[in-house]
């Protein structure tokens, strides 16, 4: 096991173990069910939103609206290239004359539904995706939140005990301990994406390979810890062009 690997393992356990022996009690409902929003909305709202861009109303109506927006001359009626980097470029240099941010380039980049076309026709699946993926984002995480802090405070008196340090409690304060530590540990692999995307940027391939070495990026077969966590960090954060 790499280093990083037994760091990460450390720390998750040290935060498991601290939940486990404080339980879960009232005033943590409020943090749990936002926890539990954003996983409903990342996992279920991200995924819905890619299989409503398949359905008429999303890839006709709402592409259609802002179509309607887009200009057809210059950049936005050249026809998408079948070359990825320039393709890229294309898409990119649409998204200047829109005013849009560089930093938000990838974003909208990634949401491209349809490529068979002119830019402007793949520009406005991107943005009709990506206006879906916000919404449905939003909605999923209020629910989440409210519907689990809902069932938290009737229950968490019944389930978890008056001071949470019952078995269910102990459990469930492990549980929160995890994803605690994730949410920090994906923080940190946050800024080592982005580290790593600027030193490629410069050529600088010091960074990377030590990456690769540690948490075995480019092995397919091998898992760890340090690896799950660079990898949500990097699918969180591909809307981010840097390289």
């Amino acid at each position: 096991m790499s280093t990083i690997n037994i760091v990460f393992l450390a720390i998750v356990s040290l935060f498991v173990i601290a939940g486990f022996i404080k339980g879960f009690k009232q005033k943590t409902v409020r943090s749990a069910a936002f926890i539990s929003g954003v996983a409903l909305a990342y996992f279920v709202g991200v995924p819905l939103s890619n299989v409503l861009m398949y359905t008429p109303f999303c890839n006709e109506t709402i592409t259609g609206l802002f179509l309607r927006n887009i200009v057809d001359e210059g950049i936005f009626a050249q026809k998408l290239s079948t070359d990825l980097t320039e393709q890229t470029a294309q898409l990119s240099n649409g998204l200047s004359e829109l005013k849009i941010p560089t930093i938000f380039h990838g974003l909208f980049i990634s949401r491209v539904y349809y490529s068979a076309g002119s830019v402007r026709d793949a520009l406005s699946t991107s943005f009709a995706s990506t206006a879906i993926l916000g919404t449905l984002f939003i909605l999923f995480f209020i629910a989440g939140f409210v519907i689990v802090k809902i069932i938290l405070k009737k229950t968490t008196g019944i389930l978890f005990s008056e001071d949470g340090n019952n078995l269910a409690g102990r459990i469930f304060g492990g549980i929160r301990g995890f994803l605690y530590a994730s949410i920090i540990l994906v923080g940190v692999m946050f800024v080592a994406v982005l580290v790593n995307q600027v030193l490629l940027r410069y050529g600088l391939l010091k960074f990377n390979n030590m990456l690769d070495s540690q948490l075995g990026l480019n092995d397919g077969a091998k898992f760890s810890l340090g690896k799950m966590y660079y990898n949500t960090a990097a699918a969180l954060l591909n809307w981010i062009s840097l390289i």
